[in-house]
């Protein structure tokens, strides 16, 4: 299964939005391409940040917790290599980066859409409960690249 959200204003894409839950629960799974795994708040105007810093994505993590569907988290090549090798030389590395995700400081280019996200939200218990359920998640599917990284090099 696959969906998109219009990402420009209008009736198409309120309806994308109204039926982001429904959409993810007809899905066995999500598929989180992640460019950057460490970089999940914005510290300059210049810096990359992977998709974890806009509060869709966040919401969409959230969204696969709570349909009970596997999320899945994938990288190119390079940054797959980078985070095993951060992994190596420090195991709590990815549960620092984890931390730093947060639904309240996440970004959105309509402000609209965010505040859309944000009254969801308080609906489910509030930040520090969407914020957790994320966070486990995101841990749960990079411990699995790890795993299928370790199978692979044992197969090889």
């Amino acid at each position: 299964c696959d969906t998109c959200i219009r990402q420009h204003e209008g009736e198409g894409k309120q309806r994308d939005v109204g039926r982001l839950d429904d959409m993810v629960r007809q899905c066995e799974s999500t598929l989180l391409f992640n460019d950057v795994w460490d970089r999940t708040v914005k510290r300059s105007e210049t810096d990359t940040v992977s998709c974890l810093s806009r509060i869709w994505c966040v919401y969409e993590v959230f969204s696969t917790v709570r349909a009970g569907n596997e999320l899945v988290m994938m990288f190119p090549e390079a940054e797959r290599r980078r985070f095993l090798e951060a992994l190596v030389e420090d195991g709590s590395a990815a549960q620092d980066a984890l931390a730093l995700v947060d639904v309240e400081t996440a970004e959105s280019f309509d402000p609209a859409d965010k505040e859309r996200i944000m009254g969801e939200v308080e609906e489910v218990g509030g930040a520090a409960k969407v914020n957790e359920v994320v966070i486990a998640a995101l841990h749960d599917a990079l411990v699995r690249v790890a795993i299928l990284a370790a199978e692979e090099d044992v197969a090889s």
